[in-house]
């Protein structure tokens, strides 16, 4: 179950009024008009406030909103894919910063802000940002490699395949039949622009791979067709990572480097950890 998942199953078993608004990347206007339906689509019991009004901008828009939430009674509210709203509207953050000191923290409305760019949801809470201290971070983990073993019944080996694949994110897993193989999925999924696989890699590798990522040396290293440990190694610098472990962040010249391989690891000062091995350790 995803954030998504969880927020809709949250308001369903609240029972209090409610809206959900799912941001996606068309452009601001279309998304002004989409707020305004879901609005009125709502059961808040004043969504009539909308009636014969269009908004102009998210400040008019959100100030709105919060004239039909319950004034006196518990409500919930939730923006989800926060981050492209962002993107598009550079003064959002202070806007909501604005319109939470003066009107959603005078109700007992509960504003729920989701969002799948880990970096942009933790800036937000930063001190040098106009939504500081206003929120409360909560971090919804992907499911371990011995969840997805549970979930797709398949061997260690290719049970850490497909977490590998997947991240252990549930929407990309709910896509995964029970039983299919590796190389089954990939053949469906990867052609279809629309799959789960599909459109979280390419979010992924937007948001989280920032141009200095030895990860992204990675990935165009095998996307430049090199497949053997020692071409990539060549290719990506990882020799000498391995070499000179201690420039990793985070990482000294005692830290120990672990290789997980199904068919062993003979290098130097790396110790080899099997598939088995890995999934006891989320057990």
């Amino acid at each position: 179950m995803g954030k998504t998942r969880l927020a809709e199953e949250f308001i369903r078993r609240s029972g209090v009024p409610s809206l959900f608004f799912a941001v996606d990347q068309q452009p601001p206007a279309v998304q002004l008009e989409r707020f305004l339906a879901d609005v009125a689509a709502s059961d808040l019991p004043d969504a009539a406030h909308f009636d014969g009004v269009t908004p102009t901008s998210w400040d008019s828009a959100l100030r709105l909103m919060a004239q039909a939430v319950p004034q006196d009674s518990p409500s919930i509210i939730v923006i989800d894919e926060l981050p492209y709203l962002i993107q598009q509207d550079p003064y959002l953050e202070s806007t909501l910063q604005r319109l939470f000191d003066r009107e959603f923290s005078r109700r007992p409305m509960l504003l729920i802000l989701i969002g799948s760019d880990l970096s942009i949801m933790e800036a937000i809470n930063q001190y040098d940002r106009p939504f500081y201290m206003r929120a409360s971070e909560m971090v919804v983990n992907p499911l371990t490699a011995a969840d997805v073993a549970d979930k797709l019944g398949l061997p260690a080996a290719e049970a850490v395949d497909a977490h590998l694949i997947t991240g252990g994110l549930p929407q990309i897993l709910d896509e995964w039949p029970a039983g299919t193989s590796v190389e089954e999925f990939l053949e469906t999924a990867v052609p279809m622009p629309g799959s789960a696989l599909t459109v979280s890699g390419v979010r992924a590798m937007a948001a989280e791979f920032p141009p200095e990522a030895q990860a992204g040396v990675l990935l165009r290293a095998i996307g430049s067709g090199r497949r053997t440990y020692s071409s990539i190694s060549k290719a990506s610098g990882l020799r000498e990572l391995i070499a000179h472990h201690a420039q990793v962040e985070g990482a000294g010249t005692t830290t120990p480097l672990y290789a997980v391989s199904r068919s062993g690891c003979d290098v130097d000062g790396v110790t080899h950890v099997d598939p088995e091995q890995l999934l006891d350790t989320w057990r």
